[in-house]
């Protein structure tokens, strides 16, 4: 649930009862405070953007405004593309079998006001297109029209007339008296919960019109008798009425069947949020309402279309009944509307959007996992509305934050979590933390819009850059990843008379969504050979194993993340890729080479306030395989992050007979925390053969932790795996238990004595039909304990085979390096 211009201190629960309390002017929200009673509130969250239109793409996209297309999606040429493009959480619920419905403001392009004759225009961009099958609302202003717009069942729209009223009611005219759409909108709402309840999963965006102008409800007089100014009292009975509002959706889920009686509730498993879009009206404006008269923006300066806190921070409650602890305060989660998709795409276990800028909010908001959150919140605006000085982008990272005005150029830097309010403006003070974030705000491609670089001059917003999707298409067997016509797809217009869009057909850019797919079969490779940027990128053999290989002096930027899939390689021939979040490696994906996975933590490098806190940092997540390799030698990965290993990942290490000091090995080396599980898969390099007690460093980390990891692969029997410092390292088994340096036959002897030594007998470890010097290793490595000293028993010599246990026994063992995912 979203309110429209609600301001963060216009609820109960964060100013409005306090003001009560002190006799001064305060609304009433008893809804939306037990809602916040009920679960959890997180202090720190904000709007996808300082306006309605984009902060709402935001919400349903799991973008931040500065990747979608803006500044107001609503116009004809700026809107939701169709199908998989700006693909939204309801399209991805749904594919998951979810109901779906959206109610109220859409906001999204598509469709005029209701008034409009020119009604329905894009209709790839309507709600029922974009994944809301039950569609009810004013779509596009026409703010508490008679006539709405309703889904027609054929993934359309159609208007739909509000019922009429008899007197007295609750619309002021002029013309006839009907009900106030919102509530009708709320009554949708309200049967869309009672028909799905118990029977199917559902999920409902209710988009709230209040509490925006027109300020046109008086409701039913709770304020009549204040001593207030006539608007503001109207302000008051919207804010009150869509408390109301809010409650009857509560009680649809708390009681489905509507008889009193809580058995049948779904607030067990159903996630509640509220929200709102922006900030509070600003002031003044054509209603003549004050903001400070109720203090609605709380604690903060600024108001809607300002990127001052006031603009963009929002109250965020969340309620999961059973799940969320009751009355909790979150003041640690810093995020915006990006990570809202992300976090309903864990619940339901679905991959978000490659490239997609949040991240899931579910451990926070469970109190299981590890709590994650973005790097830096972007927002930006380009409107002066009543002439205040709002045009201006802004970036925040951890308690730092930084705007730049347009109308001026000026720099103002902000330290949020000491001053809120940001009074005390210390750009000029800490240029390192101004820089550094004027730094990110580039490679975040703010700065790709003319607007943002010639000084706010309106003729230059021409909304240029904003995502590619784009996908690998190779023509006439060209390999060369950087080739503008091995790519298809795209968004060439934004609106007519605009040039086209930023990067639109230019080869890879860092506005694309790069899907990398071999659909054609066969073996397919795409050889990133100089250096090349992409917004994110994902790997898929979909016909055919599909490889990215990245040359020896080339690197490759995936900046907000790489998705390696099942049949897809990505292979480092000694070059680089660079993301400041994930590289995952899904189950069937590959990871192989030699090379470096870094980020961008060279740009707050030596700034106190930015370190230890894994910032533009990488995290790689292998749940398929990593095969370090390096030809015929040893090779070395490097992740200049951190990295963690899930149970159903392999690492593939390989040693050799060659390199200094006569052995070399592959390694993997992790400047941040590596968390291993699943299978360390050890092979051995033709002609190979460890000697006893030899040790091998295969991964080195800031900090290991390496619980329910294993050894496997051939030989990897006959090593131990310890953790020595934040050094993992492995350790070919010691045979030589009367300590002389040599396997001989006294060490035979307690083995046969001990362990039994005839054909088939319990000397038979391995189940071959032989007893010998593998079966003795076998059980030399799970001995308990060492054998103090020699037995001296009566045995047979045992045969050559039996005691070349170093040397020979291993060479079945043996395997010959793949070469296979080469790159030619």
């Amino acid at each position: 649930m979203m309110a429209d211009d609600l301001g963060i201190g216009d609820l109960g629960v964060t100013v409005q009862n306090a003001r009560a309390a002190a006799g001064l002017p305060a609304i009433s929200t008893p809804n939306i405070d037990a809602l916040a009673a009920q679960g959890m509130s997180f202090t720190r969250m904000y709007s996808g953007a300082p306006v309605c239109s984009p902060s709402r793409a935001s919400l349903l996209t799991g973008f931040e405004m500065n990747h979608v297309v803006k500044e107001h999606t609503d116009r004809h040429f700026e809107q939701l593309r169709a199908g998989e493009h700006d693909k939204t959480w309801g399209q991805m619920l749904q594919s998951t079998g979810y109901e779906t419905g959206m109610f109220g403001k859409w906001h999204l392009g598509g469709v005029d006001s209701p008034g409009s004759t020119l009604g329905l225009h894009t209709p790839h961009a309507i709600p029922p297109q974009k994944g809301f099958e039950r569609t009810f609302g004013s779509m596009n202003g026409g703010y508490r029209s008679p006539r709405q717009w309703e889904d027609d069942g054929m993934g359309s729209l159609k208007l739909t007339q509000v019922p009429f009223l008899p007197p007295p009611n609750n619309w002021p005219g002029p013309g006839l008296s009907y009900e106030f759409s919102e509530d009708v909108t709320t009554r949708y709402v309200t049967n869309f919960i009672r028909s799905n309840a118990g029977s199917n999963p559902f999920a409902a965006y209710v988009a709230f019109e209040a509490v925006h102008e027109p300020l046109d409800y008086f409701g039913p007089g709770q304020y009549a008798g204040k001593d207030w100014p006539e608007v503001q009292k109207r302000y008051a009975s919207m804010v009150t009425n869509l408390d109301k509002n809010v409650g009857q959706i509560l009680d649809a889920i708390s009681d489905p069947n509507g008889d009193g009686n809580t058995a049948d509730s779904v607030a067990s498993n159903t996630l509640v949020v509220f929200t709102s879009d922006n900030g509070a009206l600003w002031t003044p404006n054509s209603s003549g309402f004050i903001t400070e008269f109720f203090n609605s923006n709380g604690p903060f300066r600024g108001e809607k279309s300002n990127t001052l806190e006031g603009g963009i921070r929002a109250p965020f409650f969340v309620r999961w009944e059973g799940v969320t602890t009751p009355g909790s305060v979150n003041n640690d989660h810093v995020g915006n509307f990006s990570d809202i998709y992300p976090t309903f795409a864990q619940l339901v276990g679905q991959d978000t959007p490659i490239g997609q800028d949040g991240v899931s909010m579910l451990a926070a908001i469970t109190g299981q996992g590890e709590v994650e959150q973005q790097d830096a919140l972007v927002w930006t605006t380009k409107d002066h509305y009543s002439g205040l000085n709002q045009a201006s982008w802004a970036i925040q990272m951890g308690d730092w934050k930084l705007i730049r005005r347009m109308s001026n150029l000026a720099y103002e830097l902000y330290h949020i979590s000491a001053d809120p309010y940001e009074t005390t403006n210390l750009a000029a003070s800490r240029p390192d933390i101004r820089n550094a974030l004027q730094q990110v705000v580039q490679l975040e491609g703010v700065l790709e819009e003319p607007y943002f670089v010639n000084g706010g001059i309106p003729a230059q917003w021409n909304n240029v850059f904003f995502t590619q999707y784009k996908s690998w298409s190779p023509q006439a067997g060209s390999v060369d990843f950087a080739t503008a016509a091995n790519w298809a797809g795209g968004t060439q217009h934004n609106r007519p008379g605009d040039p086209d869009a930023k990067y639109w057909n230019t080869g890879p850019a860092s506005n694309w969504l790069a899907t990398v797919a071999n659909t054609a079969g066969g073996f397919q490779n795409a050889l990133v050979a100089a250096d090349a940027k992409v917004l994110g990128m994902e790997v898929e053999g979909v016909a055919g194993l599909m490889q990215v290989a990245v040359g020896s002096t080339a690197t490759l930027v995936a900046y907000n993340g790489v998705r390696v899939k099942e049949g897809g390689i990505v292979h480092l021939m000694g070059g680089t890729v660079r993301s400041v979040k994930e590289v995952e490696i899904q189950a069937g994906g590959t990871l192989t080479g030699a090379g470096l996975i870094g980020g961008y933590q060279h740009v707050i490098a030596g700034i106190p306030e930015f370190a230890g806190r894994g910032l533009l940092e990488p995290e790689v997540r292998n749940a398929g395989v990593i095969d370090i390799s390096n030809g015929s030698l040893a090779g070395l990965l490097r992740i200049d992050g951190d990295f963690e290993q899930t149970a159903a990942g392999e690492l593939h290490i390989d040693l050799f007979a060659r390199g200094p000091g006569g052995v070399a090995y592959d390694k993997l080396m992790v400047s941040g925390e590596a968390v291993l599980a699943g299978s360390l898969v050890l092979n051995l390099h033709d002609g190979f053969v460890p000697l006893p007690g030899q040790s091998f460093a295969v991964l080195s980390a800031g900090t290991l932790v390496a619980a329910g990891l294993h050894l496997a692969g051939p030989g990897a029997e006959m090593f131990s795996m310890s953790a020595v410092g934040s050094d993992l390292v492995l350790t070919f088994a010691m045979a030589d238990f009367d300590g002389n340096g040599s396997v001989n036959a006294d060490d035979l002897a307690v083995w046969q004595d001990q362990f039994g030594g005839s054909a088939g007998g319990q000397g038979d470890g391995d189940n071959d039909g032989d007893v010998d010097g593998a079966d003795f290793l076998r059980w030399q490595r799970h001995l308990e304990a060492p054998v103090a000293a020699p037995i001296n028993a009566s045995v047979p010599e045992p045969s050559g085979l039996a005691l070349g246990v170093s040397m020979t026994i291993l060479g079945v063992m043996l395997r010959r390096r793949s070469t296979s995912t080469q790159a030619t």
